[in-house]
């Protein structure tokens, strides 16, 4: 996709849900995660103006939204009437790490509390230290 196509109102989902082509669909973390990067790419590589503040409102998802203040973690995403997916995933988190030291790079105020966060939650909940790897991605889940 081009730079234009997510920069528009209504697919910024960093700010809000993800709608194209006349349907809403589920906000994910790994797509947001993913977007703090192209954003950040945006900013550094093509000057783009508008890039530091979407990257400010999708750390700020990843802080409030799409995290789980009770349990910790962060769910896989978030459905267009405000439910959240389950399972919340290897995957999903090692993106979120990715978003957070991106950001942290970028000189974003927020990224230091969301690395923070999700190194201590990879660790806890992803790390095998007698194995001295993380788990395989896809088939570690765990729930609430």
């Amino acid at each position: 996709m081009e730079k234009d196509f997510y920069h528009r109102e209504e697919v910024l989902i960093s700010l809000g849900m993800m709608e194209y082509h006349g349907k809403t669909e589920n906000r994910e973390t790994w797509i947001t995660c993913r977007m703090v990067l192209m954003y950040i790419v945006w900013e550094s590589c093509l000057g783009d103006k508008e890039s530091p503040a979407l990257v400010h409102g999708a750390v700020h998802g990843l802080l409030e939204e799409l995290k789980d203040r009770e349990n910790g973690g962060w769910y896989p995403g978030i459905t267009p009437d405000n439910k959240f997916l389950p399972d919340k995933q290897c995957y999903a988190h090692a993106f979120v790490l990715l978003a957070a030291s991106s950001a942290l790079l970028a000189g974003e105020k927020d990224a230091e509390t969301l690395l923070k966060d999700a190194l201590e939650l990879f660790d806890k909940r992803f790390w095998d230290e007698n194995r001295l790897t993380s788990m395989i991605p896809e088939y570690r889940i765990y729930s609430s």
